[in-house]
């Protein structure tokens, strides 16, 4: 290991390198960096660079000891007895504290070697480093190369970890050797190794990183995945920049909301003691079950999905179905005269725990800058952590339950906590969300020609799709057959089968049955049995599928084939909607009429400049609908609102059909 020098990074220029960082945390915007390591064979250079001083702390608890002076007490006794004093001592350590002095020594010269269009940039999970180093991804000219991205297109099944790779592709286990070198009190905590052991093990994750990239391109040629790469890494780049924008937390409505959700757990939990006539751990399923169930002297659900001994069969659809009956949508489909207490219980501490993240995890301007992940998923599939923005609560609930506390259909107060969310001044918040994003995708990827048809003519599909099979029946009857058909045809997608679509139907209340209608479904859209047997077939036989995109995806076990439905539905979904953003943050770009800041399933929220809704939101939802990658539109809704919680229908006397969204890439980099 070598200690290194500014010249040896400026060697590295124009050149593979390999980089890693260490800090004093997983968040670029509050914790800061204490070491740089890079490893660059054709430079010659491997080392570390410290961006700290070390500083002597205690740590832990303060122990009493007692020490012997040396002397001897005989005024009480012939014998006499030690002296005895006694003392406290504490355990110490040494911590790495960020210097700017240092950090400003070395990082220009990151920044330099990044400005070479020949340098190729390596790490695992790059955008992390990329943020503590300052470095703009979608600014930098250099190529750049995330091994974690590499695996998970190797394999995705595989647990993307610098160590997990290692192991698999290297046959080696250097990283967790270097980790044990450290003191076992703070295995997690790097910047409480000390010096020599945190040198050695960011060159060494240098080294790792490096040869896993010399191992996993060739394998990416053979996959014939190097041009889906090449998408991925752009996509890698957008992602950083949403993370740099970030949210704007209203810290206000977070406060209040806490406040109000403080209130009302005290109400509700009074009421549910109050109706059971004891007090109980709540949280723990099985006293609630006694409480609610034999306690009241009610009856409790009997499990359908069991076989003639009694035992759970192992099916999705079971899952929902515990010991302890105390499940939402238990609670809702039988009817239990707690259900709105207890589900208004568990609503208020949810969103009190997500009101008081918010207000942690923001920076010290008040944005907040959730993280995504493109290797979360093994689908492919965007994830998000620090917060998880896509499990926040929605503006209207799944469940019409009226409220003294919560509201009803709609959440209301602090419980609409999308409204903490906000855009900057002068700005608002546009949403583009795809309109039955997968329910599209099925139809392209089966060619089945009634559904491509209806996507053709820009028709709302669950409803062509309800009035394709069961007719035109009148407004309210057409309205269910809708729920009919997006019920199915989720069904259908998530490789459901007929009992486990029939509980899918319970569960959402719709009083139907699901063999007969999923016979109807197939004898209308006759395209759609041959290529589900087509495609079980070949995940069967070839051991995985490709997705449109190029991407492969994989069963952990032969017998998860009916999985790979799903994947390249909504893998390839989510592959679709990064080619389709990118392209926004191209325009975006070219005009300046603001930013991408985060991505929600199949919805993208944009932060506009008001002096330019108008013209960018039917562009931004042109660019979305993608009509040049299938040769059909995927429809969007546009919704346009002060917060993320305030969002109203906006209407536009544009046609998006005719609009040429590549007017707009005036910048000559997009050509």
């Amino acid at each position: 290991m070598t200690l290194l020098l500014r010249e040896d990074i400026l060697a590295c220029k124009g050149l593979p390198v390999a980089i890693d960082t260490e800090t004093t945390g997983l968040h670029w915007y509050s914790d800061g960096i204490i070491g740089i390591g890079i490893h660059c064979p054709k430079a010659g250079v491997s080392g570390y660079a410290h961006l700290c001083r070390y500083d002597t702390i205690d740590w832990g608890k303060a122990k009493h000891k007692t020490e012997w002076l040396g002397q001897m007490d005989f005024s009480k006794s012939k014998r006499g007895r030690r002296v005895m004093e006694e003392r406290i001592f504490f355990e110490t350590a040494i911590q790495a504290t960020p210097e700017p002095i240092r950090a400003a020594h070395f990082l220009p010269a990151v920044w330099e070697i990044v400005q070479d269009p020949h340098t190729l940039l390596i790490g695992h999970n790059l955008k992390f480093d990329a943020h503590f180093l300052g470095l703009k991804l979608w600014e930098i000219p250099c190529l750049i190369m995330d091994t974690a991205i590499l695996t998970h297109l190797v394999d995705c099944r595989l647990r993307k970890s610098l160590a997990s790779a290692e192991n698999k592709f290297l046959s080696s286990d250097s990283k967790r050797a270097h980790v044990s070198e450290a003191d076992k009190r703070f295995g997690k905590m790097p910047w409480m190794w000390g010096e020599k052991v945190l040198e050695d093990y960011c060159t060494n994750d240098c080294v790792v990183t490096y040869q896993l990239a010399e191992t996993l391109m060739p394998k990416i040629r053979e996959m014939d995945l190097a041009k889906f790469l090449t998408v991925q890494m752009k996509y890698l780049r957008l992602l950083q920049k949403i993370e740099w924008r970030g949210f704007r937390v209203e810290e206000k409505f977070c406060h209040d909301a806490i406040a109000e959700f403080d209130r009302n757990i005290v109400s509700l939990e009074r009421d549910l003691f109050d109706a059971v006539g004891y007090t109980f751990d709540y949280r723990s399923s099985n006293q609630l079950s006694d409480a609610i169930y034999e306690s009241l002297g009610i009856d409790k659900p009997k499990n359908p999905f069991v076989d003639d001994w009694g035992v759970p069969k192992k099916t999705p659809a079971a899952k929902i179905y515990t010991k302890t009956a105390t499940g939402t949508p238990l609670l809702v489909k039988h009817d239990h005269p707690l259900k709105t207490t207890i589900i208004d219980l568990r609503e208020t501490i949810k969103l009190k725990e997500y009101a008081e993240k918010y207000l942690i995890l923001r920076d010290r301007e008040g944005y907040l800058h959730a993280s995504f992940n493109p290797t979360g998923a093994i689908t492919g599939r965007l994830s998000c952590s620090d917060p998880n923005l896509q499990q926040l609560a929605a503006r209207y609930r799944k469940y019409n339950l009226e409220s003294a506390y919560t509201g009803g259909s709609e959440r209301v107060g602090g419980y609409n906590l999308r409204r903490s969310l906000c855009s900057r001044p002068g700005y608002k918040i546009v949403s583009v969300d795809h309109k039955q994003q997968e329910a599209r995708l099925l139809a392209i990827l089966s060619g089945e020609p009634t559904l491509l048809k209806f996507m053709a003519e820009r028709q709302d599909i669950h409803m062509a799709i309800a009035i394709q099979v069961w007719g035109d029946c009148g407004k309210e009857k057409n309205k269910q057959h809708r729920e009919w058909s997006k019920a199915t045809v989720f069904g259908i997608c998530y490789g459901m089968s007929d009992e486990s679509l029939q509980e899918h139907y319970n569960k959402h209340s719709i009083d139907a049955n699901a063999v007969e209608v999923k016979a109807q479904f197939f004898g209308t859209f006759r395209g759609l049995q041959p290529w589900f047997q087509r495609t079980m077939r070949e995940i069967e036989v070839d051991g995985g599928i490709r997705y449109w995109s190029g991407r492969y995806w994989f069963p952990y076990f032969p017998s998860e084939a009916y999985k790979g439905i799903n994947a390249i539905i909504q893998g390839g979904a989510g592959d679709f909607l990064a080619v389709v953003l990118t392209r926004a943050d191209q325009v975006l770009t070219a005009t300046g009429w603001g930013y991408l800041i985060s991505i929600i399933h199949d919805e993208a929220l944009f932060e506009i400049k008001e002096e330019f809704i108008d013209v960018a939101a039917p562009v931004l939802a042109s660019v979305m609908e993608g009509f040049d990658i299938f040769g059909v539109p995927f429809l969007t809704d546009i919704e346009v609102g002060d917060s993320y919680g305030s969002l109203e229908p906006f209407e536009t006397v544009v046609d998006i059909s005719q609009i040429d969204w590549q007017e707009y890439l005036r910048t000559p980099v997009f050509q």
